[in-house]
């Protein structure tokens, strides 16, 4: 299933530079996963929630600041999702998930300031790189050259 429920930036800066894209949505997918939740019939259901670039930030801000009602949160490609550590997004760690290709634009604008861009690849606009592994989740290998020859 795909959330799209929200107005997502469209440009990498000055869009996803901006906080209030993911400030406006956090809400609304944590009742959407509230809801999935609630009117589940059977046994309960694993429900795992994936975001990928600036989705990614939405779901950590959703996690952190309401309850992502989530039993496993996986971040592709992502500025950061408003936290330092895994521990810190209403899950166990061990149910946080990240990976960032070496390639991914990501790493090129770590800042919202671009004449900081290539800075450190630990840090990016909205906290700590969640595919690094201080901050304490799974990794998700990416490597987009594996099958090269």
């Amino acid at each position: 299933m795909v959330w799209e429920g929200y107005e997502s930036p469209n440009s990498l800066v000055p869009g996803a530079a901006e906080e209030h894209y993911a400030r406006g949505a956090e809400k609304d997918l944590a009742d959407f996963q509230q809801g999935l939740r609630v009117t589940h019939d059977g046994p309960p259901s694993h429900n795992t929630v994936l975001g990928h670039s600036y989705g990614s930030t939405v779901v950590g801000y959703a996690s952190r600041d309401h309850g992502l009602h989530a039993d496993d949160i996986a971040f592709l490609g992502s500025p950061g999702v408003g936290v330092e550590h895994a521990g810190d997004l209403g899950v166990p760690a061990d149910h946080v998930w990240a990976g960032t290709s070496r390639d991914d634009a990501i790493h090129l604008a770590a800042s919202p300031d671009p004449t900081t861009w290539g800075g450190s690849p630990d840090q990016h606009w909205y906290g700590m790189n969640p595919a690094d592994p201080a901050f304490g989740g799974n990794q998700i290998p990416s490597n987009p050259r594996r099958h090269e020859t």
